[in-house]
């Protein structure tokens, strides 16, 4: 290919991040360069270059582009060692091959729902693992089902954002051209290359299936664009909570939206949520918790997320009908008012100013401290059980409802009265 006059191909970086293809789903390693400032070249190590993908700044500047595309990149995942097997357990996020045919291997995000422990075995002095586990596919062609995998098809998913740059380059010169607002959908754009549309099928490409998981949809009646900072979220009267330890965060000056939570144990820090969380949906997120000035045993609190796109995939993970999330201790996230039977057309609260600007970090102690927080699945035990602590608490908060509402009353027949 004969490159046109004045085109300078910055050199590719070496591999360290996995990318998340449009084709299929699943996760490439791949090397990337920015050629003529202004197209940033995605290509896949191990394949030829016409499956390599295109993104053209210009088509980068709409809403919420930018940050879609960086969610398809992060730190490459590392291959689990036998030796290292017991840091798998239910509820770990883990990047997992699948083979779909002789020469095709791919590999998709997946959820441990349970680990059928054996003994390990030492073969001319390296431990072998026979451990088996059973998985949940998050995305690609096989989200939703289950599948029992070995140590060989598991990688650790990395804790850390991806730092490449070339990607930080070509992002912050696209942000630097525009400004962002949010976003309901993702959109990966191409060019033609060498007088070629460019073929996003990768090899082996699959047809996906559709998520049987529940979506929660913005009613179409609900203006998300700007509202007052008093509409939003029906949360518990405001007095009765009071701030705790979390640190009010440098806000970055624009539009957040905000979903209060209850029911989360007090021993669980906001990093160790806002960490979880992360490894769940790969969502930055900044949580303040609070506790009540009656006598309960929970802590309440406010997740804070940065565009209407994060705060609906965040809802489609706490409402997500196959799983519940739940603490060490047995205690749940309890969506207050975010259950379908509770989801009111102002069902999100639009706040302003409320998402730090500085970047979120992560340490491997926090990732150590999110095990405390683990998801607990459908047709198990425990689900029942946390189901069965989730309508006590739902007949908790509407019997509360009830009384605020005649104390509201009651006040007003007081004050009319003296009056």
């Amino acid at each position: 290919m004969v490159s046109p006059p004045g085109t300078v191909f910055a050199p590719p970086v070496l591999r360290n991040v996995d990318y998340r293809s449009p084709a299929d789903d699943a996760w490439y390693a791949v090397r990337l360069a920015v050629e003529g400032g202004t197209t940033l070249r995605v290509m896949y190590c191990n394949f030829s270059p016409e499956h390599d993908d295109f993104y053209l700044a210009e088509n980068l500047s709409g809403p919420g582009k930018v940050e879609a595309l960086r969610e398809r990149f992060r730190a490459s995942s590392v291959q689990l060692q036998d030796q290292d097997c017991r840091s798998v357990v239910q509820g770990t996020k883990v990047c997992a091959s699948h083979a779909f045919g002789e020469d095709d291997l791919r590999f998709f995000d997946a959820v441990v729902s349970s680990v059928i422990r054996a003994k390990h075995i030492v073969v001319n002095g390296a431990t072998v693992c026979n451990c088996k586990f059973i998985l949940i596919w998050q995305h690609g062609p096989l989200v939703g089902q289950q599948t029992i995998v070995s140590v060989q098809q598991i990688c650790v998913v990395p804790f850390r954002s991806p730092h490449n740059p070339t990607l930080d380059n070509f992002l912050g010169m696209v942000s630097a051209g525009h400004t962002e607002t949010t976003t309901t959908s993702e959109e990966h754009t191409s060019k033609k290359h060498d007088e070629r549309i460019m073929d996003h099928s990768k090899p082996n490409d699959t047809a996906k299936r559709p998520s049987n998981h529940m979506k929660f949809e913005i009613p179409q009646s609900m203006d998300l664009k700007r509202r007052p900072k008093s509409v939003g979220l029906k949360r518990p009267p405001q007095p009765m909570y009071h701030d705790v330890s979390s640190p009010k965060p440098k806000n970055n000056g624009g539009t957040s939206y905000s979903l209060w939570v209850d029911n989360l144990e007090k021993d669980v820090s906001h990093i160790t949520i806002s960490d979880y969380l992360y490894e769940q949906t790969s969502i930055d997120c900044h949580v303040q918790l609070s506790h009540c000035s009656m006598p309960t045993t929970c802590y309440g609190g406010m997740i804070i997320v940065k565009n209407e796109r994060h705060a609906k995939k965040l809802l489609n993970f706490l409402l997500d009908p196959a799983h519940i999330v739940v603490s060490s201790r047995g205690r749940r996230f309890l969506s207050y008012l975010c259950r379908p039977w509770f989801i009111k057309e102002d069902w999100c609260q639009v706040v302003e100013d409320a998402f730090p600007r500085d970047e979120i970090n992560r340490s491997n102690k926090a990732q150590q401290d999110s095990s405390k927080l683990r998801l607990v699945y459908k047709g198990t035990r425990e689900y029942e059980r946390a189901k069965d602590v989730q309508r006590l608490h739902f007949e908790f908060h509407n019997h509360v409802e009830k009384l605020l509402r005649t104390l509201d009353l009651e006040e007003k027949r007081v004050m009319l009265q003296r009056g």
